[in-house]
């Protein structure tokens, strides 16, 4: 995934607008161990480039890239075709890859219990702990894949992401993508070492 740059305009402080682009590569790697688990791994990258125009400070870094490079692994049981838990420990980096350190790492954890409501309706409810730079971090999480009909889908993570799609062939479909991934970022750049952004 890919965003083309967008603006951002702070009207107070900068008469010209910023410019904002981000990139987003994954990888998933289910291995199914027997009929009742499945190993679940993921690794995604992300990086964000944020641009200020505008004349700004000397001790102010412009551009500034921050980068996440996030891997998920763990196990998903199935007690019956009903009910089942999720797993995952997930280690993240964390940060805008200068001067590295080890506050780049965050561990956190996801735990959910799934349950296959229809044959067109799953759900899991659980939760999620992270450490991000500014403290402990847990958040309730909603999994929902709901095929509504033959053409709409509606699944996502909530409240982290969710999508709604119109299937319109085996080979595109269209919709709506929603994100709310509020990650805290270390900051290694000489400018601001040892603080952080989100």
């Amino acid at each position: 995934q890919y965003s083309l740059p967008a603006n951002f305009k702070d009207t107070k402080n900068f008469p010209k607008r910023g410019e904002e682009h981000t990139l987003s590569v994954g990888l998933t790697l289910p291995i199914p161990l027997s009929k009742e688990n499945i190993f679940y791994n993921s690794l995604n990258y992300f990086r964000a480039t944020l641009n200020n125009p505008n004349e700004t400070p000397s001790n102010w870094a412009n551009p500034i890239d921050v980068h996440s490079l996030i891997f998920q692994t763990g196990l998903l049981h199935r007690f019956d075709d009903t009910n089942g838990f999720l797993f995952l420990a997930i280690p993240r980096l964390m940060g805008d890859y200068e001067n590295t350190s080890t506050r780049m790492l965050q561990l956190g954890f996801i735990g959910m219990y799934e349950r296959r409501h229809t044959d067109r309706l799953l759900m899991r409810y659980g939760l999620m702990f992270n450490q991000e730079e500014y403290g402990p971090f847990f958040i309730p999480l909603v999994y929902t894949h709901w095929e509504i009909s033959d053409s709409w889908t509606l699944s996502g993570l909530l409240p982290i992401h969710s999508r709604i799609s119109y299937t319109l062939s085996d080979d595109l479909s269209i919709g709506f993508y929603h994100l709310a991934f509020i990650p805290s970022f270390y900051l290694g750049n000489e400018r601001y070492r040892g603080n952080y952004i989100y």
